[in-house]
């Protein structure tokens, strides 16, 4: 078993503990009960107080240790034997009370409490404690049979009617039987369970390399949803932060790491607040997608709001840096919307699930248009159609007929102008 797994199983291992003790006080309640309310006449020698005190003690103990956070995977075991013998100490005194030979054990009033240990050992999830359980009930009732009974085909009880010898192995083989399925379910159930805990933990890592969105529908659609590369819509944004070969210089390269990755930190929570998923990281630029690989109506705006969250994030982040004399991080956002080729880029050796086309070149040129502007945030005229009705507490410059390195035809862009807080709140 795989330590991250045996981790998982040993916590809730610690949980059900907890819960097998209180079960185990419930059953010492309805043994006490029974005794004081249908068997009026029982009779209350030293050794029938002994074991019912004995039993309570089993519990207390266990939840005790359960609720103190002490656990041993052997714990079980021991409660598990104490259930049975003190099981057996009741059958000795209650087979005297009804003058009933021994070798009818489960003719005994409580005799199928059995069952219910059998089904306290299951909720351990331990197909061993289930065998373990059910084989020292078994052998203590053979020895009991073979020790105490007496000769012959048939044997008598308190109403002085036959019983069959068959039909005691007979009740034998139930409760083996019982016990074996039980096992079986608990050991299918635990596989399952343990396959979760896998499957749980690949996602996890694999969400690390991958957006969350991809790796929620792959685990849906399968691997061929990243190898067949399709054309969707998507909103793309980039943000870079400026001049930051002049902010890193002559620092260690821990502290730069550092600052990168606060910087990534606290841009993130903007990505994901926003429903966008971080495409990759770009020395200190980030770009991030929304709609990759299941486009909505809200891309374009979802998009929007990520890139004022950003530079609102950015402004707290300043004036905590002010107060400590460093100096203020200024970025330039870029975003577009239009047509993307979403899927996995690569060979044999390294493969990228990315998307590519000119609506990525398109949101990369608009972003490096900031270096030359007051504005931190450019977005394109498509970009604005998509994300209709806009906040009231944004205001935009209209840059019309706007020329991209790199392209033959001019673009159409709005340069964010302020962002009106008062009216926000």
């Amino acid at each position: 078993m795989k330590s991250y797994v045996r981790s998982v199983v040993r916590t809730e291992q610690k949980k059900v503990e907890k819960a097998a003790a209180i079960i185990r006080l419930g059953v010492f309640s309805i043994m006490l009960a029974s005794f004081l309310v249908l068997e009026k006449d029982f009779p209350w020698t030293i050794l029938p107080i002994t074991l019912l005190s004995a039993y309570a003690l089993v519990g207390f103990i266990g939840l005790s240790l359960a609720f103190a956070g002490i656990y041993r995977s052997w714990f079980a075991f021991v409660y598990s034997t104490l259930d049975i013998l003190i099981l057996f100490g009741f059958f000795l005194v209650l087979a005297e009370h009804y003058h009933m030979p021994l070798r009818e054990i489960f003719r005994v009033p409580g005799a199928t409490l059995i069952f219910l240990f059998i089904a306290l050992a299951a909720f351990h999830y331990q197909v061993s404690l289930i065998v373990y359980t059910s084989a020292l009930f078994v052998v203590l009732w053979l020895i009991t049979m073979f020790t105490f009974g007496s000769s012959g085909e048939t044997v008598s009880y308190a109403a002085n009617a036959e019983l069959p010898l068959k039909t005691e192995y007979m009740r034998l083989a139930i409760t083996v039987f019982v016990a074996l399925i039980t096992a079986l379910m608990v050991y299918r159930t635990r596989q399952l369970l343990l396959n979760s805990i896998i499957e749980a933990r690949g996602k996890a890592n694999l969400a690390k390399y991958l957006p969350a969105a991809l790796v929620r529908e792959m685990a849906d659609s399968g691997v061929d949803l990243i190898e067949e590369s399709h054309c969707q819509k998507a909103a793309v944004l980039f943000v870079d932060i400026c001049g930051f070969t002049k902010l890193s210089e002559n620092r260690p390269p821990k502290e730069v790491t550092g600052f990168l990755t606060e910087f990534r930190r606290r841009m993130n929570r903007a990505i994901i607040a926003n429903g966008g998923t971080i495409d990759k990281f770009i020395g200190d630029a980030i770009m991030v997608v929304f709609g990759v690989p299941a486009p909505g109506k809200e891309d374009a705006r979802n998009a929007l709001l990520c890139g004022v969250d950003m530079l609102k994030i950015l402004d707290v982040w300043n004036a905590e840096r002010s107060t400590r004399g460093e100096e203020p991080v200024e970025v330039g956002i870029g975003i577009h919307y239009g047509d993307v080729i979403a899927g996995a880029l690569g060979d044999e050796s390294r493969v990228e699930y990315t998307v590519i086309g000119d609506t990525v070149n398109v949101a990369e040129r608009i972003e490096g248009l900031t270096r030359n502007h007051k504005s931190s945030m450019f977005i394109s005229a498509a970009l604005h159609d998509n994300a209709l009705p806009l906040p009231e507490t944004l205001e935009f410059d209209v840059v019309p007929g706007t020329k991209l390195r790199g392209r033959s035809t001019a673009i159409d862009l709005l340069a964010l102008s302020r962002i009106n807080t008062r009216q926000a709140d």
